[in-house]
Parts: C-alpha cells; sequence; structure tokens
C-alpha cells in the first residue's frame, strides 16, 4: 500500500481514499480484498470493504467510498483526529497494512478570503526556506517548530520553492 489520498465529499457526507496497491511479485494471487476502517478512538465509524482483482500492473489505484455521517471536523481550533487503517490481503493470505491518522475538513478560497468547514478563516503564515526545512528536520525540531508558530498566531506554513518532507 502506499500513496493514499483522501477526500471528504461534505454533500454526500463521504470519505473517498484512494490507495496505490503494490503487488510486487505477487501479481498472479489475486482476487484482494482492500478493507478500511475509520475509526474514532477505538470504535468503528465507518467500514468499507472491496475485493478487486489485479489490473494486470503492479501498481493499481483503488478507491474506498466510506460513509461518514455527521463526521468531526478538524479545525486548528478542534484538531480532531481519526484513524484510518488500511489491509489489503490477496487468496493466499499475503496482506499489506498501514495506520494513519486522519482529520476531516472541507476548505475553499473566494475573492474575501478562505473558508474552512464554511467559517471563514484569516491566514496567517509563516514562510520556510527549503534550507530552514533540513535543518528543523534533521535536527528533530519540526514539532517544536510547530508549536512555535502556533503560539506565535500563525496557522500556516509556506514551503517555499519545495514540497515538504513526508514527517511534515
Amino acid at each position: 500500500l502506499s500513496q493514499s489520498t483522501f477526500q471528504y465529499k461534505l454533500k454526500e457526507e463521504q470519505v473517498v481514499v484512494s490507495v496505490s496497491v503494490n503487488h510486487h511479485d505477487s501479481l498472479q494471487y489475486g482476487p484482494w480484498t482492500l478493507r478500511g476502517v475509520i475509526s474514532d478512538r477505538g470504535e468503528t465509524a465507518a467500514e468499507c470493504i472491496l475485493p478487486f482483482n489485479a489490473n494486470g500492473d503492479y501498481q493499481q489505484k483503488v478507491d474506498l467510498v466510506f460513509d461518514l455521517p455527521q463526521a468531526k471536523l478538524w479545525s486548528p481550533q478542534e484538531p480532531f483526529l481519526y484513524q484510518l487503517e488500511l489491509v489489503v490481503t490477496n487468496k493466499q493470505g499475503n496482506t499489506d497494512q498501514v495506520q494513519v491518522p486522519l482529520g476531516i475538513r472541507y476548505s475553499s478560497g473566494t475573492p474575501a478570503g478562505w473558508l474552512l468547514n464554511g467559517e471563514s478563516i484569516t491566514a496567517k503564515s509563516q514562510i520556510i526556506t527549503l534550507n530552514q526545512e533540513y535543518q528543523l528536520r534533521n535536527s528533530r525540531q519540526v514539532e517544536n517548530f510547530l508549536a512555535s508558530v502556533k503560539n506565535n498566531g500563525f496557522n500556516t506554513v509556506c514551503f517555499m520553492g519545495f514540497f515538504p518532507d513526508e514527517s511534515w
């Protein structure tokens, strides 16, 4: 399992999880089953099970759609996180599994500003360079830096001219 992306569909009250399944040397051992569970403090909030056949490629995109009515939304003031567990299994019993925290929110932009979960939000940004990011990450100061940014009233970190490492 790799390269997972997440989308919250407000009107449908659904979370769509797109996952790349890497078959490696086990392409012939299908069919496969992808099971996903979204949990809230250890309790199942939503579950989706999808049987699928390999498409012939060693990497295959698979989408899980979870119904999640009345989702608890993430915000800077209330940073609620669900836990997402994904498990893929083939008929041979081979499995791969990943667990990740999942914050659900929706945002949009207008000429007047940003909206987060339908409410106006003022963006106050802290900009960092590639060199600053490298120093923070390698000195294991990312968490302290983010706490400092938040304590100083910033709600956005902009990475100037690069995409950040996945540890952010």
